[in-house]
């Protein structure tokens, strides 16, 4: 069979509804639509494609790409994200559930709303999942899970049939077929409940197709012009992939990040090559694990004037000018309990290169997770080191470089500047967390 018989069997075939409901030949009735929502762990959108062309072109695909915040942004897909109000009523998904739960908690005003987010994944972390499971909201308020996920899956069901409308009033509801995406290393039981949420948002189990992630994917790009071929002499182009050839498709999402390996065999379909595998390593895990890796104090190995009433004589070393120092020195820049935002938290400070005309500064990054913050960095815990690379260090001259450490992104970044008799100049600086 090949690829598009495929899908449009398993996609645009689906069987008919019994006659009570509407009066049709024995045979199948082509669905005229798919509708395919993609439900993620941060953000959710939904896409759809209709049979005539679809028949013509497979990549005819529509979406909505204008989900906004209200301030000018505009996304292909809305934070997944859902507001109850204080009598458990659905509110609002997305971006203005977010919006409205923002005003009511600066106006201190949200106590007793429920606002649920970043949900998807309780299905996979709940050993015992059931009809009757509940979720905590940000209040740690109890709603039955199922009553979330259904509300997020109808209003973005409802978001979609009203796009449809607006092209053609004469669809049915028995012409659609709906797909719901699943990650590829969900259990039975999560895809259960993903049905079931589905059937309580107004879409009937036989109407309904859940596709792994990944596979989707793979699909989709059976049909994109990636490999490139010279056939019959002429001129290099792009080209779908051909029979024999083997690809991998790695999903990086919100809460996992799934991987598929196909093959596109001589009749166009795909064979796969090794069972979907992943692990619950998205986006929202490299998040969580920052937030542990800044819980405790963050700061560098400096060096200061020795003073013997205050520092170790362990730590002493004599400079060749002469001048003694304290070594290993440990200066915070992150304290413990600090509230850390998305490039809102920095700290700065001013470091000597350590030799004339040395053009590369190397200072070590430690972390400690004492309650109290220590002097000496020995007492903490190497996490990787902050290279400065001058541009404008002339020999016998001491680079001065003044550093702005941002933290709290999805990464922390650094800006450096050179001050000295040449001005200021920027300078090359950079993290480096991996051990050598």
């Amino acid at each position: 069979m090949a690829l598009f018989d495929w899908i449009l069997d398993n996609f645009f075939l689906m069987p008919s509804p019994p006659p009570s409901r509407r009066i049709v030949n024995n045979e199948q009735r082509k669905k005229l639509v798919v509708a395919a929502i993609d439900f993620g762990t941060t953000y959710s959108g939904y896409a759809y494609s209709f049979l005539d062309e679809y028949k013509k072109d497979p990549l005819k695909i529509y979406a909505n790409a204008d989900w906004s915040d209200g301030s000018g942004m505009v996304t292909p897909k809305a934070p997944t994200v859902v507001l109850f109000d204080k009598a458990k009523q659905f509110h609002s998904f997305g971006f203005e559930a977010e919006t409205k739960y923002n005003n009511l908690a600066n106006d201190d005003e949200h106590k007793g709303w429920r606002y649920f987010r970043r949900f998807k994944m309780t299905l996979f972390q709940n050993n015992r999942l059931s009809r009757r499971t509940k979720i905590d909201d940000e209040q740690g308020q109890k709603m039955p899970a199922l009553h979330v996920f259904a509300a997020a899956i109808q209003f973005l069901k409802d978001h979609l049939l009203a796009r449809l409308r607006n092209r053609s009033n004469d669809l049915l509801p028995t012409d659609i077929n709906w797909v719901l995406t699943v990650p590829a290393i969900w259990e039975d039981a999560a895809k259960q409940f993903m049905t079931i949420a589905a059937e309580k948002a107004g879409i009937p189990s036989d109407q309904l197709s859940l596709a792994y992630e990944p596979e989707a994917a793979a699909v989709f790009c059976k049909h994109i012009n990636f490999t490139l071929s010279t056939a019959g002499g002429q001129a290099a182009e792009l080209e779908p992939f051909g029979a024999g050839s083997k690809f991998m498709v790695i999903n990086l999402g919100g809460g996992t990040a799934d991987i598929t390996v196909h093959e596109v065999q001589y009749d166009g379909t795909l064979a796969a090559l090794a069972a979907p595998s992943g692990g619950p390593w998205g986006g929202t895990l490299v998040e969580s694990q920052l937030d542990k890796f800044l819980i405790g104090f963050l700061g560098i190995s400096t060096a200061v004037p020795f003073d013997y009433n205050k520092h170790s004589v362990v730590h002493k070393y004599t400079r060749s000018d002469g001048i003694e120092v304290c070594e290993d020195i440990f200066k915070t820049f992150i304290l413990k309990g600090d509230t850390v935002a998305p490039e809102k938290k920095s700290a700065e400070h001013t470091f000597n290169s350590p030799t004339a005309g040395n053009t590369q500064v190397t200072v070590e990054v430690y972390k400690s997770g004492d309650d109290t913050p220590p002097m000496y960095s020995s007492d903490c815990r190497r996490v990787g080191e902050l290279v400065l690379q001058t541009r404008s260090c002339q020999m016998g001259q001491k680079a001065l470089i003044k550093v702005k450490m941002m933290f709290g992104g999805t990464k922390d970044s650094v800006e450096a500047q050179e001050q000295g008799t040449l001005g200021m100049n920027k300078v090359e600086a950079k993290f480096d967390w991996l051990k050598n």
